[in-house]
């Protein structure tokens, strides 16, 4: 009896603590948002940045589909901003609560992977930002010149957050496979002998993330690919080492 007493005493602390880091987590994240609300029109004017030369040469115009698209725009760069702002301390909060079930080897290796995941996840937020100007010019070149670039300024919104929060998340594809490869639980004959199976999921995860057209799938898909190779080699080089992990 007490062994089961104390064995649901354990679980029932595990919960509690969840429902502390889940606490604690909404309430960072009620600030972050709170604050990331001043800088609103901040968060908004980096996105309409890229299209400031064509709006002023009169190829695009934008405009509000509805009279509460301004208000949700508004929302939406408070939101978003909140949520990247709160991300590390989130990130700790979850780190403190999986560390106890962790064997030293395996701590380092996470801790490293979380540090390395959230420097990769701001390098992709970036590189997707980087994206958006290189985007432009290539869309609007399918337009029909008898017919007007009358945006919809919430549509264009969504496909800029879209793309970059995409390459935040596929930036952490070389995070995870290290972290796979360094616990050996992939080799390097597993990764290729399912390369064809990874690249089709590949290109139908870039569909999912992205907006629906061709230039925001290659753009989010190449990449995935490309660290996918590069997981190949770190394997091949691991495994070369002779490296163990050890328990």
């Amino acid at each position: 009896m007490n062994s089961e007493s104390q064995k649901t005493m354990s679980f029932l602390d595990h919960l509690e603590e969840l429902r502390w880091v889940i606490i604690k987590s909404i309430a960072v994240l009620t600030v972050t948002i709170g604050i990331t609300m001043f800088y609103a029109n901040d968060i908004f004017e980096l996105f309409i940045h890229p299209l400031k030369a064509y709006i002023e040469n009169g190829d695009i115009q934008l405009r509000y589909k509805s009279p509460l698209s301004a208000f949700m725009i508004y929302m939406k760069m408070g939101f978003s901003g909140g949520l990247l702002i709160s991300l590390p301390f989130i990130l700790y909060f979850i780190w403190g609560f999986i560390t106890p079930a962790l064997h030293k080897q395996e701590k380092r290796y996470a801790l490293t992977a979380l540090f390395f995941g959230l420097i990769f996840f701001l390098i992709g937020l970036s590189v997707g930002y980087f994206f958006i100007p290189i985007g432009v010019p290539f869309l609007l070149s399918f337009a029909q010149e008898n017919v007007n670039n009358d945006w919809d300024i919430e549509s264009y919104i969504k496909f800029c957050t879209q793309m970059v929060t995409s390459f935040g998340i596929i930036f952490q594809v070389p995070v995870i496979l290290a972290l796979l490869i360094k616990l050996r639980l992939v080799s390097s004959e597993l990764l290729i002998e399912h390369r064809a199976i990874a690249t089709v999921f590949m290109f139908i995860f870039a569909a999912v993330l992205t907006p629906p057209d061709v230039y925001s799938q290659i753009a989010v898909a190449v990449p995935m690919l490309i660290f996918y190779q590069f997981g190949i080699f770190y394997a091949r080089i691991i495994e070369k080492s002779g490296h163990k992990p050890n328990s």
